[in-house]
């Protein structure tokens, strides 16, 4: 966030999250899903500059697959790549807040 009127600042989320190598809380991010096919939404990214930022440094992730029942796929600044369980970090739960 920059300034009193909390605008959010594209690009570096690593450094908004950590101070050196010390995690100061978990980052959260947005995720879009969307089934299309994937070229059409490569071209709707490729005009929009706005998109590129905000998918390519990693502030929304996008998740989209062109018909039901097929696989997951990425995107990612190289091209779409499969969705694997590595790429959804794990959910720890304190058992006392359960």
């Amino acid at each position: 966030m920059a300034g009193h009127v909390g605008d959010l600042r594209l690009g570096l989320p690593q450094q908004s999250v950590r101070h050196g190598d010390q995690l100061l809380h978990e980052p959260q991010r947005l995720l879009t899903v969307i089934e299309a096919p994937l070229e059409r939404i490569d071209t709707v990214i490729e005009r929009n500059p706005i998109l590129q930022q905000l998918f390519g440094n990693d502030w929304v992730t996008v998740a989209a697959r062109e018909h039901p029942g097929q696989p997951w796929r990425r995107w990612t600044r190289t091209g779409w790549r499969d969705w694997t369980e590595t790429d959804c970090p794990s959910v720890v739960y304190n058992k006392e807040m359960i």
